[in-house]
C-alpha cells in the first residue's frame, strides 16, 4: 500500500519522467498475463485474449504499460466475478469482467484515488490502482474510461500510436 501512495504521489507532483518508445502492446500484456498464471489458474479463470493485430505498436513506456495492465489485471481478477477479457484493436485496448449484479460502480469516479465502491469492505487494497493507471496512461499521453452495461465493466485505454497520433 505505501508503494502505491508513494508512486502515485510521485505521478501528481510531475516527479516521475517517462521515457517513451517504440513497444508491441500485444506482446507486454502477454507477457503480464503469464505473472499472473498460478492467480489464473487458482481461480480457475479462461481469460479470452482477443488481438485483432498479431503485433502492434505504441508510443510509451514498457514498466509503466506493464504497470497499468498489471492493475487492471488484478483488479479484475480481485473484484471481478470470474472471468476477464482483454481486447485489442489497432492503439486501443479494453480489459473487461463480469461484477456481481448488486455492485454499484461510478464510472466517472472509478479513477479518482482512494475510490472504493464498497466502503465496507475490509481489504489491504488501498483504491490507488486505478488513479495510478490513469496518471501513467495520461503521461503517456493516452486516455483511459471506465464502462459498465450489463454487469461488465470495461476499461478502456487509448494508446498513443507509433506515428505519433492518437
Amino acid at each position: 500500500m505505501l508503494d502505491n501512495l508513494f508512486l502515485y504521489s510521485k505521478l501528481t507532483n510531475d516527479t516521475v519522467t517517462l521515457e517513451l518508445d517504440k513497444i508491441d502492446i500485444c506482446q507486454l500484456i502477454c507477457e503480464v498475463l503469464l505473472e499472473f498464471e498460478l492467480q489464473i489458474n487458482n481461480l480457475e479463470i479462461s481469460p479470452k485474449i482477443d488481438f485483432l493485430q498479431e503485433s502492434y505498436f505504441i508510443i510509451a513506456e514498457r514498466d509503466a504499460v506493464k504497470r497499468v495492465c498489471r492493475n487492471l489485471i488484478e483488479n479484475a481478477l480481485l473484484y471481478g466475478k470470474g472471468d476477464l477479457e482483454i481486447f485489442q484493436n489497432n492503439n486501443e485496448v479494453s480489459f473487461s469482467n463480469h461484477i456481481d449484479e448488486f455492485t454499484s460502480i461510478d464510472t466517472k469516479r472509478i479513477f479518482n484515488r482512494f475510490y472504493r465502491n464498497d466502503i465496507t469492505r475490509n481489504s489491504a487494497h488501498s483504491g490507488l490502482g486505478l488513479a495510478i493507471v490513469e496518471e501513467l496512461v495520461t503521461k503517456m499521453k493516452g486516455t483511459v474510461e471506465a464502462k459498465l452495461f450489463e454487469n461488465y465493466l470495461t476499461i478502456t485505454i487509448q494508446w498513443q500510436k507509433e506515428n505519433g497520433s492518437e
